[in-house]
């Protein structure tokens, strides 16, 4: 039985704007529509049908005539006219009150629906997102527990609300899932038991949410193997275990979320890293370590390419445009690595006081971010790291320049907003981010600008600032903003000219204040959308490092230093098994499906580990979908030397 969950919508003012626009143009549509019949039976005697009017829409579109931002949101208007008309007639025939269909009023029309989820709607945590409208904040008192259909968006007593309708899965006879008991087989008789699949009375098949080819797991797996096995071989000389095996090894480790290398050796399920990862010969971790200490970092990047290629070809960063078609890249650096005793070339070194040195590995890591997304889609990190016949330590500052340059070259067409934090607000980082046609939203404090703020309070005495306030009813804060556009960054670089935003969030308890510099054009219509940005930055560091070093990723434990890029590797094959996690909490239902069923990462990957450790799997698919669905245990059947 279909159930329909009613939930109550927080849209912000401009929102609110949008929303009744929307609903506008869809009673506009629904009366045009019902004109349209009215006047071809009476020219004409004919009656138009739902296929007649649906034809014209493109062409109605194309012209600008209709601004309702859904096409099929159109086609729903047009069959709620065709089933009104269909039920006048089933009445005339029926020799009861005929009640011809009337025309609308905008104050009487109150809805309109998405007839599929996924097309222009979708739930994302706790704001929906609506084509046309944004990501709106949703009051969720209670989960979709059901497959969704539809999304009917409501006004009602000034009030906005969604209408999701849901069913249950089908029932179905019980399926079952053939999983091999691992730690009792013996070499000549492998004691396989069965274990029926989960038996609830619905078919794996039918309830499983549904998994996207390209995206899923299993496909991206095979995207890294095929990636690594066009790397060329450092070694001349035959070998034993190939190149291509010893990265998918490494990468294995942290898609699994292994504690430590030695953890990973001694617990490694050859049969399932042959099945899942692809992997011929797994090797010891000796072997791993002595393998890729050689291998250039860079070397990866062409596989971070084909990922987030993938990503966009299935249209999963569509979600993670921002503002008028622009990613919003954040940028940050973070030390994963640091010792007194341990150390190879390519370790930064801070020497101390009392004489004592500390070797260090840091990075520079971006990642494409959402103020509405908690998913972020990381690209492959710039290391930090002393070059070979240098004795100055690398840098962020540095860093940063290398990285622009390799963005622009990985994708030149890409249009990108650029957010850092107050360190990266200097002239010289700025001129290479408009170098390379990048945008920028970048932190600022009146301490290290003191000549900025200076010229902030000229423009004010000179009338030249701009005051903007909007109140969120909802959550009862105020947002109140001061800008202004085309002032000096300092006195040194007066011809670098930015614009200035400086921002209050005032709520009950506290207030709080930030400010930033930009070279987008500040007004009242973007300026709470460039604010949401530079908000967004602490993404890089909540959602992606410290996920890293809390959520089970074990960012900051040594798996292995080497005495070259060992270090390195490890970090970037750490961050190429995070990006492939992250296309898979934006794009897979089945992986969110089994995060919510148990509740957090960390335990989703130890579930995950015992189970690949312990059963044979044929795929990713197959293993998410044993958590997700349970599966009866029996006794192992434990074979007896009878000598």
């Amino acid at each position: 039985m279909r159930k329909t969950y009613k939930y109550r919508l927080f849209p912000t003012d401009a929102q609110a704007q949008a929303l009744d626009a929307q609903l506008g143009e869809a009673c506009r549509l629904y009366n045009a529509a019902l004109q349209e019949r009215r006047d071809a039976y009476q020219r004409s005697g004919r009656s138009l049908n739902y296929y007649d009017q649906a034809n014209q829409l493109k062409e109605i579109r194309n012209t600008g005539d209709l601004t309702l931002a859904n096409y099929s949101a159109c086609q729903d208007i047009l069959r709620r006219v065709e089933k009104t008309f269909k039920a006048f007639f089933r009445r005339v025939k029926a020799d009861q009150k005929a009640g011809y269909p009337r025309f609308k009023s905008r104050r009487r029309f109150d809805s309109y629906t998405f007839p599929s989820y996924g097309d222009g709607c979708r739930l994302t945590g706790a704001r929906l997102y609506l084509q046309g409208i944004g990501h709106i904040k949703v009051k969720l008192h209670r989960p979709v527990e059901r497959v969704i259909k539809t999304v009917t968006v409501k006004r009602q007593c000034g009030k906005w609300y969604a209408a999701i309708p849901a069913e249950p899965p089908s029932p179905m006879i019980t399926g079952s899932v053939e999983l091999a008991f691992r730690k009792h087989r013996c070499e000549n008789n492998p004691c396989l038991e069965r274990f029926e699949g989960l038996v609830t009375g619905f078919a794996m098949a039918i309830i499983a949410p549904q998994v996207r080819k390209h995206l899923s797991a299993d496909a991206l797996f095979g995207l890294v193997r095929n990636g690594f096995a066009r790397i060329p071989d450092y070694r001349s000389h035959e070998v034993e275990i190939a190149l291509r095996d010893a990265l998918m090894a490494a990468f294995a480790m942290f898609s699994l979320k292994a504690p430590s290398l030695l953890a990973y050796d001694k617990q490694r399920a050859e049969g399932n890293l042959a099945t899942i990862y692809g992997i011929e010969r797994v090797p010891c971790d000796t072997h791993m370590r002595e393998i890729l200490d050689p291998v250039s970092p860079k070397v990866l990047r062409p596989v971070f390419k084909s990922v987030f290629r993938q990503l966009q070809r299935g249209k999963a960063l569509e979600a993670m445009t921002f503002l008028d078609g622009h990613y919003l890249l954040a940028l940050d650096g973070t030390e994963y690595f640091s010792s007194q005793t341990i150390h190879c070339a390519s370790c930064l070194h801070r020497v101390h006081r009392n004489g004592s040195i500390t070797y260090a590995h840091q990075m520079l890591g971006a990642a494409i971010i959402h103020p509405d997304q908690r998913a972020v889609i990381p690209l492959m990190p710039e290391p930090i790291v002393n070059r070979d016949g240098t004795d100055k330590n690398d840098c962020e500052r540095n860093a940063a320049k290398r990285f622009v340059a390799k963005l622009r070259q990985d994708h030149p067409h890409l249009k990108f907003i650029i957010t850092e934090d107050s360190l990266s607000s200097n002239a010289p980082h700025i001129e290479t981010l408009h170098a390379h046609g990048l945008h920028y939203i970048l932190g600022v404090k009146e301490g290290d600008h003191p000549y900025l703020f200076q010229q902030v309070q000229v423009a004010e005495h000179a009338g030249h600032v701009t005051y903007y306030e909007r109140h969120d009813r909802a959550t009862g804060v105020v947002h109140r903003f001061r800008f202004v556009n085309d002032l000096p960054l300092n006195a040194s670089h007066p011809d670098v000219e930015i614009n200035f935003i400086e921002y209050w969030e005032i709520g009950a308890a506290k207030v709080q204040h930030f400010s930033w510099v930009t070279d987008l054009r500040v007004r009242k219509r973007n300026v709470y959308h460039l604010m949401r940005g530079g908000r967004a930055r602490w993404k890089i560091e909540n959602e992606t490092f410290n996920t890293l070093k809390n959520q089970g990723y074990h960012f900051e434990h040594n798996y292995g230093h080497g005495e070259q890029h060992l270090s390195v590797v490890f970090a970037m094959l750490m961050m190429l098994a995070f990006l492939v996690d992250q296309a898979q909490q934006l794009c897979c239902a089945l992986f969110r499906a089994v995060w919510t069923k148990l509740g957090s990462k960390r335990m989703l990957w130890e579930r995950m580990r015992a189970l690949f450790y312990d059963y044979a799997f044929t795929s990713m698919r197959q293993l998410f979908q044993a958590l997700l669905y349970g599966f009866q245990k029996s006794s192992p059947l434990v074979t007896i030397d009878s000598t």
